[in-house]
């Protein structure tokens, strides 16, 4: 399994004003983009995706056998636990913040922190060992791989796309988009996760969930508003969007190093190529740190890290061009490809 994490800025914006956040761990991924219009919001995003990848109990939840309305009990079970954890991170993070700052808020810094940070969100969750609901055996067709499932969650407008090579049409084709699947559905008030329980200022909805068989050689897309907008628009003008962001960011240059080896060593910080999410270091894993500054940090010296810089700026110049061409919204843009 490979995964590569492109990110960048809103053109005009510092690095420390990037608020979207991604994570990923142990088969575990998520991406966030915190509303610019609440305080806070590049925190909550960051706790959100954190705490989604690092949460194992995502995974073991899907370990046992159940009947169908049993699982979805459950899974909104787990959704709302997860939830509340999350928001109890979110007041955890404001205690350090505000002691940081002599303990004590200004009088409009506490109006906002009661109508709560926003986000949306999508996170994914690979399950190669799920067991199936007790009555769909029946309709499983030989041949299929009915254990090996995903499962996807979301709040908004962020946006997971599924891929699949056709061996017959020598061609890649969409499989799935959740949660949006036609451009025109993308808006400026999109529902958010909000880390107030009940939120008074903002438009919320429950978090939407699906599970679906995947395979080796399918490809996960998860993006955040601004260039899964695109990615649609391209897709029902008849093109495959999928096409340009392999040739954009995946194809090799010339003098890129071979060696595999070699490319698992390194950390880079803004545009990570790892060959197993399970051993290798998460782009938030410090969110103190992230929450103070989105700068990147030093990069280590070596081949892999050389790559990983090629690729951001290819990623740069890319979204860049897009925009240019007013194909791609001026918003931070964070990109998550998994080939499994």
């Amino acid at each position: 399994m490979r995964v590569h994490h492109f990110w960048l800025q809103k053109e005009g914006n510092s690095e420390a004003e990037y608020e979207d956040a991604c994570a990923h761990r142990a088969c575990r991924f998520a991406v966030a983009d915190g509303a610019t219009e609440s305080s806070f919001s590049r925190e909550w995003a960051n706790i959100l995706v954190e705490g989604f990848a690092t949460d194992a109990s995502w995974t073991g939840l899907f370990q046992q056998a159940r009947g169908r309305s049993q699982w979805r009990q459950d899974i909104q079970q787990q959704c709302s636990r997860w939830l509340e954890a999350m928001r109890k991170r979110w007041r955890e993070r404001l205690g350090e913040l505000k002691s940081s700052r002599g303990g004590q808020w200004p009088w409009f810094v506490e109006d906002r922190i009661r109508e709560g940070a926003v986000a949306t969100f999508c996170g994914l969750v690979l399950l190669p060992d799920m067991q199936r609901p007790t009555r769909c055996c029946q309709r499983h067709q030989p041949g299929r791989s009915a254990n090996r499932r995903y499962f996807c969650l979301a709040v908004g407008d962020a946006c997971m796309f599924h891929l699949r090579d056709d061996q017959q049409r020598r061609d890649t084709r969409l499989v799935f988009s959740f949660p949006v699947r036609k451009a025109a559905d993308f808006s400026n008030t999109p529902p958010l996760l909000c880390s107030q329980s009940r939120p008074p200022a903002w438009p919320t909805a429950p978090v939407r969930w699906r599970i679906r068989r995947w395979k080796t050689g399918d490809t996960f897309l998860l993006m955040t508003d601004a260039l899964a907008r695109w990615f649609l628009s391209e897709y029902e003008s008849g093109n495959q969007p999928w096409q340009e962001i392999h040739r954009q960011l995946l194809e090799p240059d010339a003098d890129t190093p071979a060696n595999p080896a070699e490319l698992e060593q390194a950390d880079p910080p803004a545009a990570v190529v790892h060959a197993s999410p399970e051993t290798t270091p998460n782009p938030s894993a410090n969110l103190t740190q992230q929450s103070e500054n989105h700068a990147s940090q030093p990069l280590a010296s070596g081949p892999a890290t050389t790559v990983a810089t090629q690729a951001q700026e290819r990623f740069r110049s890319w979204v860049g061009h897009l925009r240019m061409l007013n194909k791609l919204a001026n918003d931070d843009v964070t990109l998550l490809i998994i080939q499994c």
